[in-house]
C-alpha cells in the first residue's frame, strides 16, 4: 500500500510537470503571454536596416521598376499562426500601409524613397511587431538628348558697329526627366540673343 501511494504522487508529479509545461507552451503562443516579435531574416545580403539601395533609372523613364524579389526580408517566427506582413512606403514614392509581402513589380519615382516593413504575428490580445527599413534612392543618370538650331551666318556687322545683334535660336532638348534647364556660355540663359564681335 506504501509503494502504491508513492507510484500514486510520482505519477501524479509527472502528469502536473507534463500538463504544466503544455500549457505554458501553448499559452505563450498566441494567447496573450507571446512576447517575442518575428525574427526577420533579409532576402538578400545586401539588403539590411537602414541601407540605402541606389538604381538609376530605366532608359527613357524617369522611374525605376523593381523586378526581382531580392528585396523582400522574410521572417521566422517562435509561434505558429502565421505572420501579417505590411508595407508602407514615404517620400519620393508613397503607399499607405498596406498588406504587401514584396517590392517584386513595384515603381519607384525619381529621388529617395523610404521603405518600411511590419511584421505582425498572431500572438492575442496584443500583437507583436517587428520593423525592417531600409530606403531606395533613384538617380538619373541618362543624358538629354539635343537638337541644334541651324547654323548662322555669315554676318554682316550692324552699320556704324563692330558687332552684329544675332538670334541664333534655341536648341530643343528632350530627356526621360522633365524639367530640363537650357542654359549657354554667352548669356547664361536659354536664348543667346546679343551682340557677336
Amino acid at each position: 500500500m506504501k509503494h502504491f501511494t508513492i507510484l500514486k504522487i510520482i505519477l501524479l508529479l509527472i502528469v502536473t510537470l507534463f500538463s504544466s509545461y503544455n500549457n505554458e507552451a501553448y499559452s505563450q503562443c498566441g494567447f496573450g503571454e507571446d512576447n517575442t516579435p518575428p525574427t526577420l531574416v533579409a532576402g538578400s545580403v545586401d539588403i539590411v536596416p537602414g541601407l540605402t539601395q541606389t538604381v538609376s533609372t530605366d532608359i527613357n523613364q524617369c522611374s525605376y521598376f523593381h523586378l526581382a524579389p531580392d528585396w523582400n526580408p522574410f521572417y521566422v517566427d517562435n509561434c505558429p499562426g502565421g505572420v501579417t506582413i505590411t508595407l508602407t512606403l514615404s517620400g519620393a514614392t508613397n503607399q499607405a500601409e498596406s498588406v504587401q509581402s514584396t517590392l517584386e513589380g513595384t515603381t519607384f519615382n525619381l529621388g529617395t524613397t523610404s521603405v518600411l516593413w511590419r511584421f505582425y504575428d498572431a500572438a492575442t490580445p496584443t500583437q507583436n511587431v517587428a520593423f525592417f527599413g531600409f530606403t531606395v534612392e533613384v538617380v538619373d543618370n541618362q543624358n538629354p538628348i539635343i537638337t541644334c538650331p541651324p547654323a548662322v551666318g555669315p554676318i554682316n556687322n550692324d552699320a556704324g558697329f563692330c558687332s552684329a545683334n544675332i538670334d541664333p535660336g534655341v536648341p530643343l532638348a528632350t530627356d526621360n526627366c522633365p524639367s530640363i534647364i537650357i542654359t549657354n556660355n554667352f548669356t547664361g540663359g536659354a536664348t543667346a540673343v546679343g551682340d557677336y564681335p
